[in-house]
């Protein structure tokens, strides 16, 4: 398993709702209700408004990845 930053967060999560007393059951409907979810989507917010207002400083568009590189040149299946 990958520990990332979202991995962290959860972790954390979890460890304290179980300092606040809360018992597995509870914190099962948390994780279940995908509470999880809305602080993993709060932070990715936050980066996202971060990078916008840094490039309006900087006075740059918004960076578009070239679709050269993005895109995959696949050759149709042949029929069997």
């Amino acid at each position: 398993m990958i520990l990332n930053v979202d991995g962290t967060i959860g972790i954390l999560m979890v460890d304290m709702w179980r300092a606040l007393g809360y018992d597995e059951t509870e914190i099962n409907e948390f994780i279940a209700s995908g509470t999880l979810n809305a602080f993993f989507i709060v932070g990715r917010s936050i980066g996202f408004i971060g990078h916008v207002l840094d490039e309006k400083r900087l006075a740059m568009p918004m960076y578009r990845h070239p679709m050269d590189d993005i895109l995959y040149d696949v050759p149709e299946a042949e029929e069997i």
